[in-house]
């Protein structure tokens, strides 16, 4: 990443964050009981952890503290872990479930982020310090296809299914919310958990970065 990409990171950064400031700030009295605003605290820790990840990546991408760089690479993963297993909290607890079975299913993001973090760790102690950084296939898989992916797209159903609940009590409007919110974690999810770098394994051989910016600027001059 070249100096150019600071601004971009930068916002892009404090947008998670300023998101995530807001999901947990106290609302209105006649908004708690609504299934969203319930969960908001789960998407507000997500979107501050994650934007707080990609201002190290910005940092460790730019060579900022290179005597450091190990250091903030595994804080960076530890943090990204960390976000996306709110981000599935947030999905998880948002789906109209009955209460035994939420609480079942809650467990699935803290045993996922658990084995995440036996596997790091025992990759590092085994491998050394930088494996992580010269093997990136174990983050990509577990963290991003996994976890990031999963957790958009999780949070996607849950709010489209909200949406039709909310539909048929004629609350038009509200339903309509529901579903924009959908997409856009939706597309939150395709992006940041399947457009990774490419690599010699399926499906990072096909569907990577590369593709995808070249596919934009395809869309871009035609």
């Amino acid at each position: 990443m070249t100096k150019e990409y600071f601004p971009l990171y930068l916002i892009y950064g404090f947008a998670f964050i300023n998101m995530g400031i807001f999901s947990i700030q106290e609302k209105d009295v006649e908004l708690i009981d609504l299934p969203l605003v319930k969960s908001l605290k789960y998407l507000g820790y997500f979107g501050i952890i994650h934007g707080i990840s990609e201002w190290i990546t910005m940092i460790t991408t730019l060579g900022l503290y290179p005597d450091l760089y190990i250091y903030l690479f595994i804080l960076k993963q530890t943090l990204k872990a960390v976000s996306f297993t709110f981000l599935m909290y947030f999905g998880i607890s948002l789906m109209p479930l009955r209460d035994r079975y939420k609480k079942q299913i809650l467990k699935i993001p803290i045993f996922l982020v658990g084995i995440w973090q036996i596997g790091f760790v025992l990759l590092i102690l085994y491998k050394g310090q930088d494996y992580h950084i010269l093997n990136p296939r174990y983050n990509i898989i577990t963290l991003r296809y996994i976890m990031g992916f999963s957790g958009g797209v999780i949070s996607a159903i849950a709010l489209f299914l909200n949406a039709k609940l909310i539909e048929e009590k004629k609350s038009n409007k509200m339903a309509k919310r529901y579903r924009s919110l959908a997409w856009i974690f939706l597309i939150y999810g395709l992006l940041d958990g399947l457009i990774v770098k490419e690599m010699d394994f399926f499906p990072a051989n096909m569907i990577n970065t590369k593709l995808f910016l070249r596919y934009l600027d395809f869309q871009l001059k035609y």
